[in-house]
């Protein structure tokens, strides 16, 4: 089942961001934080614009996508964008659901196009399958 977050998802949300940024190649970028990850979480939460939708199954929640709506600077249309997207990996097949329904907030929006982020080459091997193309590649340095 997908529905929006509520407030007392809160922990687990907290919990996931942090699984995130330890299973993945942010680790070796960034410390995790958690009352910066909760910080996020509160505030897309709280966003007319924003929404954090979950995934869950009979053991709770196993997956979230978070996403904000704004106006593109350029050319003024409706885009959301992703904030986080995180499907614990025993769960992974929900991850595709939440997407779709991310897409289905977006277009709830008004939204004309969504920006997803590919933190690696299998999660834009699936953008692609899903119609998706690449527009920028984003790299980080530490300093």
């Amino acid at each position: 089942m997908i529905r929006q977050a509520r407030q007392d998802d809160r922990e687990r949300l907290l919990e996931m961001g942090m699984r995130f940024v330890a299973e993945t190649e942010y680790r070796d970028l960034i410390s995790a934080k958690p009352e910066r990850i909760a910080a996020t979480i509160d505030h897309v939460l709280g966003l007319p614009d924003g929404v954090v939708l979950v995934s869950e199954n009979g053991k709770g929640v196993n997956g979230m996508i978070g996403l904000m709506a704004y106006d593109h600077p350029f050319s003024g249309e409706r885009t959301a964008f992703e904030v986080v997207w995180w499907v614990d990996p025993e769960a992974r097949g929900d991850g595709v659901r939440l997407l779709y329904a991310a897409e289905k907030w977006a277009l709830a929006q008004g939204a004309k196009a969504i920006q997803m982020v590919a933190p690696n080459e299998r999660v834009g091997n699936l953008y692609a399958r899903m119609g998706y193309r690449p527009v920028e590649t984003s790299y980080q340095r530490s300093l």
